[in-house]
């Protein structure tokens, strides 16, 4: 990524002031508390993952197809609220928000307890 002009850096230093941010040095990895530990590698992972090599592996397509669906859904939602972008909020809401929630509401199947919780009586199931 390449670096902040001028106009973005004092730009970003006035909101910084006008909303009170104070931005501290970057914290090293030995710092990090440990019950967050595994969070917040996992959040750097993601922030290094891009779209265009997203689900494109043959071997993550076979196994999660989910994710090229997901992947589709992120790029109609990137084109829905670009054309949205200069609409009020509550406008841009109304067309963003069904598919941001329509994940929700697809059916997902966990493979690995899948058959063995099916066959066990309600009672034995945790």
């Amino acid at each position: 990524m390449s670096a902040p002009t001028t106009s973005t850096t004092i730009r970003m230093e006035r909101l910084c002031r006008r909303y009170r941010i104070i931005i501290l040095r970057e914290q090293s990895e030995s710092d990090w508390p440990q019950e967050h530990l595994q969070v917040i590698k996992h959040v750097k992972e993601l922030a290094e993952k891009r779209y265009d090599s997203y689900a494109m592996d043959e071997v993550v397509l076979q196994e999660d197809p989910w994710k090229l669906q997901a992947k589709e859904r992120a790029m109609v939602l990137k084109e829905l609220a670009h054309r949205c972008r200069s609409r009020r909020e509550a406008t841009w809401r109304f067309h963003c928000e069904s598919l941001v929630f329509s994940r929700f509401n697809s059916e997902v199947t966990w493979y690995e307890c899948h058959h063995t919780c099916l066959s066990k009586p309600l009672s034995d199931r945790n």
